[in-house]
């Protein structure tokens, strides 16, 4: 009867092994194994590569200005890149939680699911893999190069998706600059001319005066103007162009944009890049205004 008794036990007794196996319990207890410190030469920095499962991204620094080796010669965003930076000069590792490869893949640092993080400065070279989530929003989960061992770690600020390093800047136009600047759309075109205080005119019109804190607020829209994306698969020919702005500088410089609608989405580029970028079709209430917004009062 005792005998038949402890089969039932010992089944449940491996059924529980197995599932603490699986939740790590027989992993080497952090709180007794020291972590390694990460010293990485953040101001030295010339060379970053970030590479996910679907998507990659090479950046060089030169002359204290990052850029994207693809597409050829693109600026990156140096907000994104400063925050990356910082996040691996400020990197604290804070416990192993795994020496096993097989859970790789359960804390995200496996080849599939994690994101690699090279580092280039000089000769040197500093390479991690960074789970795309952490135990929460202030907390990463990271391994060192090729090493087995799984850290949770502060933050790693490591973008989604290339379109995330990229400079969404699609013009920067100094407002004080411009002399000039010529709506046309479907319903309206006019010019706004700068002697000793704007005039507007319109098409078939005279010259009329507009009211200066109006042109000049609609002006610092454009200084800089940044768009929330890129669309690689357009090229400008396949844009509906509607709308055109053009600015022209005291320097005879002339920065024309053009815009189009695409459903929800406002599609735009510009006379100088052919790079089409996507914004919602909202902002479209500020960047172009009619004429009757910006005359002066009677």
């Amino acid at each position: 009867m005792q005998s038949n008794r402890l089969v039932p036990l010992v089944g449940v007794l491996v059924v529980l092994l197995g599932i603490a196996y699986i939740a790590g319990v027989f992993d080497s207890e952090p709180s007794t194994i020291s972590v390694p410190t990460v010293d990485v030469p953040v101001e030295d920095v010339s060379g970053i590569r970030v590479q996910a499962d679907d998507w990659a991204a090479d950046l060089t620094r030169s002359g204290g200005t990052w850029r994207l080796t693809e597409p050829a010669g693109s600026l990156a965003d140096t907000n994104a890149v400063s925050r990356l930076l910082d996040s691996i000069d400020e990197l604290k590792l804070n416990t192993m939680v795994s020496t096993n490869p097989e859970r790789h893949a359960q804390y995200g640092v496996d080849q599939a699911t994690g994101r690699y993080l090279t580092l280039t400065w000089e000769d040197e070279e500093y390479a991690l893999v960074v789970a795309a989530q952490g135990p929460d929003f202030s907390s990463s989960y990271v391994r060192l190069g090729e090493a087995d061992e799984v850290y949770s770690s502060s933050r790693v600020a490591l973008p989604a998706s290339r379109d995330q390093l990229r400079d969404k800047t699609l013009v920067n136009v100094p407002m004080d600059q411009v002399r000039s600047a010529s709506v046309s759309t479907a319903e309206y075109a006019y010019r706004l001319n700068y002697q000793d205080g704007w005039t507007l005119r319109e098409e078939g019109e005279g010259p009329a005066p507009a009211d200066s804190v109006k042109v000049t607020g609609w002006l610092r829209r454009y200084a800089p103007l940044r768009f929330e994306g890129f669309e690689d698969e357009l090229t400008p020919d396949s844009v509906s162009v509607s709308m055109t702005v053009e600015l022209t500088l005291a320097s005879g410089q002339t920065r024309r944009i053009l815009m189009g609608t695409r459903g929800a989405d406002l599609l735009a580029f510009t006379s100088s890049s052919p790079a089409v970028m996507r914004a919602a079709a909202t902002r479209l209430g500020t960047l172009i205004e009619a004429p009757s917004a910006l005359k002066a009062e009677d």
